[in-house]
Order: C-alpha cells, then sequence, then structure tokens
C-alpha cells in the first residue's frame, strides 16, 4: 500500500458519511440539495473523488427530473448526460494500456453492467432513449456508485481511523510504562500534599539526556506528537480516554493516583497542541459538572473552592493536590477528585504566570462559552473560572462576563465563597496592560508635545464658538 498522503475535501470520515446519508437516506427529510452545496464547496478546496462528482450529477438529474415544470425532452437531455459522465468517469481511468481497450471490456474488469455502456452509446451515437428507461438508469447508477464508491471508501476510512487509534493507545501505553514507578519507589503519596513545581509535572529525562531510557522516552513523546499532527481530534479522544482510565490500572503493587496522572502525562500535554489541551480540560469540566449534578448535597463536597487549595494566593513554587475520599459517594468521588486536580494543575498560575510563554494553551473565553453550554451558573464552574480568571490571559469583556456569572451564582446558591479580590485585581492588571500599549503606540509615533493620559472620569466641556 502507499505511503504517500492522499488530499481529499473532506475533513474526516464523519463528514464523508453525512454527506452519504444526504445523498441516499431520507429519515430526516429530503437532504439531497444539502449534498449537493457541500460537493460544489468541495470543487473549491481541490480534487473531489469521481465518486461524489458522479454521485453530485446524477442526484442533479435525479431532481430535475421531479420538477413538473420542465419538458419532458430536457429530463431526458439531463439524464443522458449524466449516464455518459458517469460511465466515462469510471471507464477513463481504467484506460491504462498502450492501445486503448473497448469500453465494455474496461466495465467488466471494474464490475459495471455492460448495459450502462450500452445506454451510453446509445445516447451518444443513436436516438435519444425514452424518459422511463433513461430514469431507471440514473437510479441503478446510483446504486452502482453506492455500493462499489461509498460502502467501501466510508469502510476503508473506518478501518484507517481504527488503525490510527491503535497506533496511538499503543504509544500512550508504552509512554505510560516508562513513567511508572519502580517496586522499590514511594508506594504510596500524602491525601494532602505540597510539591515543588520546578519537579512535579516536568519531564522524567532532560532532552540531552543520552541514556537507552531517556532516548525511548523521547521517542515515544515525539512520536505521539506525531500522530497528534495526523488526526488531533482523535488524539484528543485517545488521549484524555486514557488518562482517565489511567488510575484504574496499575503501578507496581498499587493503583496509581491521579497525582500519577498529572507527574505522568502533564509533560506530554504541555507538548499537544491548543486543541487537545482544550479537549482536555473541557472533559475534565464535563466530568466535575455530571458528578456534582448526581450529590445529594454537592455544595458540602465541592468547598474549600478550587481557587482557596490552587488560586491566586498559592505560593508560585508551590502546587497543592488533594486526594480525598467521600464514604456517602463512593462511585463519584475518584472522577470528582480526579478532573479537580487536573484543573487544579492546567489552571495553576506556575503553568501561566511564572514563565514567558504558558505551558498549557488556553483561551478563557473558550472556557467561558464551555461552562455556559454544559449548565446554568453553578459553584463548581464558578471555581474554575476564578482560578481561570486568577491565572490566565483576559480581556475586559471577559471579566464583565465573569462577574455577571459570579451574581447568577449569587442569586441562585446564596453566599459565595471565593475572593472576589482576584477580580478586582485583574482588572487593575488589564487596564494598567491598555495604558501601557497606548503609551508604547505614542511613542512608536512620536508625538513631539508633551502629554499625559487622562486618569480621571470624562466630562463634557464647551468648546465655544468660532
Amino acid at each position: 500500500m502507499s505511503r504517500n498522503p492522499r488530499l481529499v475535501p473532506y475533513r474526516d470520515r464523519d463528514e464523508l458519511e453525512q454527506l452519504y446519508h444526504w445523498f441516499y437516506t431520507r429519515e430526516n427529510g429530503d437532504n439531497r440539495p444539502k449534498a449537493l452545496s457541500l460537493a460544489k464547496a468541495y470543487t473549491i478546496r481541490g480534487y473531489v473523488p469521481y465518486g461524489i462528482e458522479c454521485t453530485a450529477l446524477l442526484t442533479s438529474s435525479t431532481i430535475l427530473s421531479s420538477n413538473s415544470a420542465i419538458d419532458s425532452f430536457a429530463k431526458r437531455l439531463s439524464h443522458a448526460t449524466a449516464v455518459i459522465r458517469f460511465v466515462n468517469g469510471f471507464l477513463d481511468s481504467q484506460q491504462t494500456a498502450q492501445f486503448a481497450m473497448p469500453l465494455t471490456a474496461l466495465a467488466i474488469k471494474i464490475g459495471m453492467p455492460t448495459s450502462f455502456v450500452e445506454l451510453r452509446h446509445a445516447c451518444t451515437h443513436e436516438a435519444l432513449p425514452g424518459l422511463q428507461e433513461l430514469s431507471r438508469a440514473v437510479e441503478e447508477a446510483l446504486e452502482w456508485v453506492r455500493v462499489r464508491y461509498w460502502i467501501p471508501e466510508l469502510r476503508r476510512l473506518e478501518e484507517v481511523e481504527s488503525s490510527s487509534s491503535t497506533k496511538i493507545c499503543e504509544w500512550l501505553l508504552k509512554y505510560a510504562e516508562m513513567c511508572k514507578l519502580d517496586e522499590n519507589d514511594e508506594e504510596d503519596v500524602d491525601v494532602e500534599f505540597e510539591m515543588s513545581k520546578s519537579s512535579f509535572g516536568m519531564p522524567h529525562y532532560r532532552a540531552n539526556n543520552t541514556s537507552t531510557k531517556a532516548t525511548a522516552y523521547w521517542q515515544a513523546i515525539n512520536t505521539l506528537i506525531r500522530l497528534e499532527l495526523l488526526d488531533p481530534q482523535l488524539f484528543a479522544k485517545e488521549f484524555t480516554d486514557f488518562a482517565f482510565s489511567y488510575v484504574k490500572s496499575s503501578v507496581g503493587d498499587r493503583t496509581p493516583s491521579s497525582l500519577d496522572s498529572i507527574n505522568h502525562f502533564s509533560p506530554l500535554l504541555q507538548r499537544l497542541s491548543r486543541k487537545v489541551v482544550t479537549a482536555f480540560t473541557f472533559h475534565c469540566l464535563e466530568t466535575l459538572v455530571s458528578s456534582y449534578k448526581a450529590l445529594d448535597q454537592p455544595d458540602k463536597v465541592f468547598y474549600p473552592t478550587l481557587v482557596s487549595t490552587s488560586g491566586g494566593q498559592e505560593d508560585s513554587s508551590i502546587i497543592l493536590l488533594q486526594e480525598t475520599t467521600f464514604a456517602h459517594t463512593p462511585t463519584t468521588t475518584p472522577l470528582i477528585t480526579h478532573a479537580k486536580n487536573w484543573l487544579r494543575h492546567i489552571l495553576s498560575a506556575y503553568n501561566h504566570k511564572s514563565t514567558s510563554s504558558p505551558r498549557f494553551d488556553l483561551v478563557f473565553k473558550d472556557l467561558t462559552n464551555r461552562c455556559a453550554e454544559l449548565s446554568s451558573p453553578t459553584p463548581v464552574l464558578l471555581d474554575v473560572l476564578m482560578l481561570a480568571c486568577a491565572n490566565l490571559r483576559l480581556t475586559s469583556e471577559d471579566v464583565k462576563f465573569l462577574t455577571v456569572y459570579r451574581e447568577q451564582v449569587g442569586m441562585l446558591y446564596g453566599e459565595i465563597k471565593d475572593d472576589p479580590k482576584i477580580i478586582e485585581t485583574r482588572v487593575e492588571e488589564i487596564t494598567q496592560s491598555e495604558v501601557t500599549e497606548v503609551e508604547q503606540q505614542v511613542e512608536e509615533v512620536g508625538v513631539s508635545e508633551p502629554w499625559s493620559l487622562y486618569r480621571g472620569a470624562w466630562k463634557p466641556k464647551p468648546l465655544g464658538v468660532l
């Protein structure tokens, strides 16, 4: 099989499968006009597989024939053109010999009924066949394309995705094996502990380490990065599933905690694209919300808040994570702990403020949009947004949204147990940042006259009469 990439206009198998259903199924109404529009859009992107182009041509002819306002002869011409292009398109690509082969032989070679070749000959060189015969031929051609192109292509893409998924899982497993603790290592971690961030969540080996283990470790990371570039959406799904199921595996004689998961997979996640980081963060949010809604008294479980344990007041060199259990929620608590600790780590000040560039590429607006989709304002989502507010880059619009969101949570749940000074501090930072930006622009323009920015409230003043 050729290893050269094949460029296609559709994004993935799901998009191609949706186009297939629009062309061939009527369960949700007639979506053939949508299918024709999408197929036409594909021509702008570049090469379009002939199976898609031919299906669009035959479908367009079928839709035209259902219009009673169009005359019978025009319908016959439309059907005849569709049949001719259908036969020529599939058979011309088979003409690979030095001398041209008969179309009938080529049709037999690819499994096309020879009746299509005969009908093509009649449409081209003889009297135009009747409308009923041509309509039946177009329907049969659509079915032939469905069986010969659409079903095999969708099956092939499914196998490719399955193979890619398997390969991603294999390399994630290899990477996890390299990160696992040896039997001689510490067998357990404190249920509440502080670990230096300079070592926690960092690569297990330096990049310049040439030992056998270090070489294999970095090879696994680089291979996973390449796999992520091939299909970010599939990789995001597999990575999320693996990282969350990792706590169910075994490390030596014990089950790893969510802290092990963070310590092992954070170095990899830091090197992946924003799409994967965002998808993983969203999964943590979804886990929190679903677990939160399943509890009888969620407020008592979720407080103290995320901010109070790893928010704006934390020491820049310390991260505080917890492994806690609640007797009345044995099934949901591990997921809650796992998701909360990952969010603490991803949104921590160390990963966004103590370096020139953030270790995790996240946008605050993406978080707010996802929180709004998941649930009405709740304390647990406010905790996440307040932690993000303390550490991510914000705009004035982001602060306004968070202020309104905080007020809504207060109206729905009563007292809010966070620190309002976090928002005030960010407002001051954003204001100062905007002033500094304006001053830099003024310096670049080069204004000669001395002046200063007016920082007070604006008041209208009369300009006088000319």
